[in-house]
């Protein structure tokens, strides 16, 4: 017989118990019948037995950070999870035995005068006369408490009625609703769910306890997307997810859900709530989408958040264009001689630059605004093929620098919107001819307010 001490306290994981102790032993023993060591589970006369076929370890399984061997081929599934497993069951007084091939070992926890008489954990081996070719963990356990601990794992009781999510099932069992599992163990229950989820992806915390909040978000919204996608789940049914107000769809509306399921769910919320409704968030919301011509319907952040991008569903979108919507349209018999003047000049500078690179002649499109919102200097009016106008506000001719700004910009948007890497090179690819065609014809030294003042001669003329 041998015996050795680990240097494991009794106080470690503090919070783990005989159901934390009997989740790493059956989590050890289906990740070796992924390994190919075939797995039973019995329980019987008030004993749990995990068996796997064809696994003998080395007893450095007992080391912290080291690697086991089972059968001379690598096993990397036990190890720290089997030691503070064990640690818990004894702690919480269940008589615990392992059974390695022609080795049994024995599990307590024992005073070590090297540690100062601390509790630590302590294996006892002794040799076994016949070889039973396996592995095995004997765990003291009632019927009772058996049933309760088994419902933990779905290869013991699986879901009857569970939906292809990608990386994520979404488990419709009613009796799942709200549990949260990790790679087929269960990790968390949470209040408030529409469903119950098994992740494979999703990491834990140190005990394995709870699940990552950005990964839970992100992994059920991924699940939900991915079966509307694939015609697992109606749009329908993800817009009542939506409307329903549950936790599990907090994430639709902080990640980039696919656009064809938006639009899909979207004519949906059309047909149920009319043509005009626009979910908003409070009753000011209801009132303002009123006066915007709409039917505000107070709904859940969810679903206020899904529609944020949605060019017909969203306050937000509305507002800017409400914004951008035009007051006044100018002629140019109503501008000013100076801003007249400088609208032909900067626009011949301004084609002189793009066209080259592509654009269409800018002068054929310019309009001359005021739009609603003071904020608002120019519009790039795309809509649909061809060109598209461009609106831009009057007081933007008060300056050649805020002219060429201006109307550069939203010539640019031709290629993209903002922050678009195509429309800031757009900016850039305009101004450098602008650069260039200016250093091609300098003006000569000191003498740049007079070419100024030759190119637009009636802008030294008060309008």
């Amino acid at each position: 017989m041998a015996r050795f001490q680990l240097s494991i306290s009794s106080a470690y994981v503090p919070d783990w118990g005989a159901a934390e102790g009997i989740r790493e032993i059956i989590q050890n023993g289906l990740d070796g019948q992924q390994d190919g060591h075939r797995l039973t589970i019995q329980h019987r006369n008030g004993t749990l037995t995990v068996r796997n076929e064809g696994v003998r370890l080395s007893r450095s399984v007992w080391l912290m950070g080291a690697s086991s061997k089972a059968s001379g081929s690598y096993i990397g599934h036990w190890g720290e999870g089997l030691a503070l497993g064990a640690l818990a069951l004894v702690r919480s007084g269940r008589r615990l035995r392992f059974l390695n091939d022609d080795e049994a070992w024995s599990v307590r926890l024992a005073r070590d005068p090297v540690f100062g008489g601390e509790p630590v954990l302590t294996v006892s081996t002794r040799q076994l006369r016949q070889r039973s070719g396996a592995f095995s963990v004997e765990i003291e356990l009632s019927e009772t408490e058996w049933q309760q601990q088994r419902r933990a794992f779905l290869a013991l009781t699986p879901a009857q009625r569970a939906i292809d999510g990608g990386h994520t099932r979404i488990l419709l069992d009613p009796a799942l609703q709200g549990r949260c599992y990790v790679k087929g163990i269960l990790v968390e229950t949470r209040a408030g769910l529409a469903a119950g989820y098994d992740f494979s992806a999703a990491s834990t915390d140190r005990d394995r306890r709870m699940i990552n909040s950005f990964d839970f978000d992100y992994y059920t919204a991924a699940a939900w997307a991915h079966a509307c996608r694939n015609d697992l789940i109606t749009p329908e049914q993800l817009l009542d997810l939506l409307e329903g107000g549950s936790s599990d769809a907090k994430g639709l509306a902080e990640r980039s859900v696919p656009q064809d399921v938006i639009d899909a769910v979207a004519i949906v919320y059309a047909e149920r709530h009319g043509r005009l409704a626009i979910p908003v968030a409070s009753y000011a919301e209801v009132s303002e989408a009123g006066h915007a011509g709409r039917v505000g319907i107070i709904a859940t952040p969810a679903l206020c958040g899904f529609f944020s991008a949605h060019p017909a569903l969203s306050l937000q979108k509305l507002r800017s264009e409400r914004r951008a919507e035009v007051a006044t349209t100018y002629r140019d018999s109503d501008l000013s001689a100076r801003e007249s003047a400088l609208r032909i000049f900067v626009v011949g500078l301004i084609e002189a630059a793009s066209i080259p690179l592509g654009f269409a002649p800018l002068g054929e499109r310019l309009e001359i605004v005021e739009f609603r919102s003071d904020e608002i200097l120019g519009v790039n009016a795309r809509s649909g093929a061809g060109a598209s106008a461009i609106r831009v506000a009057r007081r933007a001719l008060a300056s050649l620098e805020d002219s060429l700004r201006v109307l550069v910009h939203e010539l640019a948007h031709d290629r993209g919107g903002d922050g678009d890497v195509q429309h800031e090179r757009a900016e850039g690819e305009i101004f450098s001819r602008l650069v260039a065609l200016a250093l091609d014809n300098p003006p000569h030294p000191g003498a740049a307010r007079v070419a100024t003042t030759a190119s637009l001669p009636l802008l030294s003329h008060a309008a």
